[in-house]
C-alpha cells in the first residue's frame, strides 16, 4: 500500500501584475520621501544675505548627503571587487571597478564643492 498522506508543498510565484504594482508603490514611496526630505521653505526678505544663506545651507545639506551615499557606493564597489577577485570572473571585476569608480567620482565632486566653498572663508 502507498502512503497518500504526503503533504505537498505549495510555492507562491508572484504574477507580473503584482510585481509591477510593487514597483509602482516603491517609486511613489521614493518620490514622496524625496519630496519630504528635500523640501525647505526659502523666503525672500529685504535682507539679501538671509535668503542666500538658506540657499547655501540647502546646497551644503544636499552635497553632504550625496557624498555620504557615494561613500556607501564606493564601499559596495569594493565588496563587489573583492568577491569578483575571488571568483575570477572578468565581467564581475569590470562591473565592480565601474561601481567603485562612480562612487569615488561623485564623492570627489562633493568634496571639491566643500573645499571650494570653505576656501574663501
Amino acid at each position: 500500500m502507498k502512503n497518500n498522506n504526503v503533504a505537498h508543498e505549495v510555492q507562491y510565484l508572484p504574477s507580473r501584475k503584482s510585481k509591477s504594482l510593487v514597483k509602482i508603490a516603491v517609486v511613489v514611496l521614493l518620490i514622496t520621501l524625496t519630496t519630504a526630505v528635500f523640501t525647505q521653505n526659502i523666503y525672500a526678505t529685504l535682507d539679501t544675505g538671509a535668503g542666500q544663506e538658506q540657499f547655501n545651507q540647502l546646497i551644503e545639506f544636499i552635497a553632504t548627503w550625496i557624498g555620504r551615499i557615494a561613500g556607501v557606493v564606493m564601499l559596495l564597489g569594493g565588496i563587489q571587487l573583492g568577491l569578483a577577485l575571488k571568483s575570477q570572473s572578468p565581467d564581475e571585476k569590470v562591473n565592480a571597478l565601474f561601481t567603485l569608480g562612480a562612487g569615488a567620482l561623485v564623492f570627489g565632486i562633493t568634496q571639491a564643492y566643500t573645499f571650494f566653498t570653505n576656501f574663501g572663508s
